[in-house]
């Protein structure tokens, strides 16, 4: 692994860490991700979509809700 994925990481690990302790900002709430130790914000009203696939786990916050083949119902804006 390079640097800059190792410090991106870590970071993650130490926001994650600690945003038990932290309220969310007004719009958003603390989506919880167990296999990968971490917590991120999701803007309210977005979606969530987990994933286990030959052994990794995923999750993923979309705008929009990711349909059946992985697929979205519009472009990117």
């Amino acid at each position: 692994m390079n640097l800059s994925r190792c410090a991106l990481f870590l970071l993650l690990l130490l926001l994650s860490a600690a945003a038990a302790a932290l309220d969310a900002p007004a719009g958003y709430s603390w989506q919880e991700f167990k296999p990968g130790k971490i917590a991120l914000l999701k803007p309210d009203g977005w979606h969530v979509k987990t994933e286990s696939r030959n052994g990794t786990q995923a999750l993923f916050i979309t705008q929009e809700p990711i349909g059946p083949g992985g697929k979205f119902s519009r472009a990117c804006r």
